[in-house]
């Protein structure tokens, strides 16, 4: 089986397992809320390089294909049809990957994102508490 005929669904699927495996085995909690946040967003950072280099490795390349530099080398209509359905099937095989890809980043940057400020934002919360806290003794 060729790497180019995985559907970029599985190949999601298996990167999603492979990660929830790794986050587990990353992860290690403190005490510290923003700390833990700031250790898995280190986690999710190098997960979305694997998945981006994943998704690199499943793309095809339109040089791998031959092609006529002549229309000499065109015998039949046939061909000329195979010649376009290969190509077609590689542009929509290129225009699945992306999809997939900006997807999944998207998804990825909107909720590390919002983890790391509500972070954040307890973290001031919590500053704020222990300021009035003092300032009351």
């Amino acid at each position: 089986m060729d790497l180019l005929e995985i559907d970029p669904f599985w190949i999601i699927i298996g990167f999603l397992a492979l990660a929830v495996i790794v986050f587990l085995i990353l992860n290690k909690n403190t005490n510290d809320p923003l700390q833990d946040k700031l250790n898995k967003f280190k986690i999710s950072l190098i997960l979305g390089g694997v998945f981006l280099a994943a998704m690199y490795i499943t793309m095809p390349r339109m040089g791998a294909f031959y092609y006529p530099e002549e229309v000499t080398q065109v015998d039949s209509q046939e061909e000329v049809m195979k010649y376009f359905q290969k190509y077609y099937e590689t542009i929509d095989r290129l225009l699945d990957i992306i999809r997939w890809t900006f997807f999944i980043m998207a998804f990825w940057v909107f909720m590390t994102g919002y983890q790391f400020l509500k972070a954040l934002g307890d973290h001031l919360k919590k500053e704020k508490a222990e300021r009035n806290n003092e300032s009351i003794s």
